[in-house]
């Protein structure tokens, strides 16, 4: 008999459920709601960079999909600049260019 393991549901620390919080207040008012649909999450992850969480030390926290994997602000975890060699496609840009 082979056993697997249970599948473990990641779940958000109560500091980054109060950054997500603080996002979607500073995006959408204080009172904001805001519904994501299953394609929104699917164009968001096949357009732009890859999602980065980066929690700092001053309790700040930095969502960013802004920079490739090497680029310093991500491996130094946001304490050094970016290498402004971070350009991504907007959506548009690659509908437009299917498109033609």
């Amino acid at each position: 008999m082979v056993l697997a393991p249970t599948p473990t549901t990641p779940t958000l620390s109560l500091h980054l459920l109060g950054a997500v919080n603080a996002l979607l207040a500073t995006t959408h008012g204080y009172n904001g709601e805001r519904r994501i649909t299953p394609n929104d999450m699917t164009s968001a992850r096949n357009h732009g960079g890859t999602l980065r969480v980066i929690e700092h030390n001053d309790g700040s926290v930095t969502f960013t999909k802004a920079h490739h994997g090497g680029c310093p602000f991500i491996t130094s975890s946001g304490t050094q600049d970016c290498d402004n060699e971070c350009a991504f496609e907007h959506p548009a840009q690659v509908q437009r260019a299917l498109a033609q």
